[in-house]
């Protein structure tokens, strides 16, 4: 029985990782190539159109942007059958049985790298949007080509004046 929404992921940190896998599924001898869309140390999501069903036992060879591989035994415990928006689209959520050899720490190493960018993202951007914009002497906001109509007001960059 597929498990619901909100049982599907773990509570480990998840990271958007789009990179190529290899799954050989249950008995196929051939390895299928795919793409995952986020890989966490329990498991990985993996773009299908037509995903495996749960129970679905997987080898499988993951290609880090690094140039190294993650290699395994995973486990399909939930799947999405139609692509939902970019992103949410069908595939199957596996799950880690076994990480061979030092695969865990390789993983490790993407997520954190993942996450610490995007953490250092979102604080610049906050940090812009609480920017304040440049002014006058007076303290007067300047609006961006103002100081061309009047070039008599040289804009301060740094003041203690009081913004209006």
């Amino acid at each position: 029985m597929p498990l619901a929404e909100s049982d599907r992921r773990t509570s480990l940190p998840r990271a958007e990782v789009r990179t190529t896998v290899e799954l050989t599924v249950d008995d196929l001898t051939v390895p299928t190539t795919m793409c995952t869309a986020n890989v966490s140390l329990g498991g990985m999501f993996v773009v299908m159109a037509v995903p495996r069903p749960v129970g679905s036992q997987a080898r499988f060879r993951m290609y880090l942007p690094s140039g190294e591989e993650v290699t395994g035994l995973a486990t399909v415990v939930w799947i999405r059958t139609r692509t939902v928006s970019l992103q949410q689209p069908s595939g199957a959520g596996f799950q880690f049985n076994r990480l061979q050899g030092q695969s865990r720490s390789l993983l490790a190493e993407l997520i954190n790298s993942i996450l610490e960018e995007k953490w250092r993202t979102e604080v610049q951007r906050e940090e812009r949007s609480q920017a304040r914009p440049p002014v006058w002497a007076d303290g007067t906001a300047m609006v961006a080509g103002m100081e061309l109509l009047d070039p008599e007001r040289p804009p301060v960059r740094e003041t203690k004046a009081k913004i209006a």
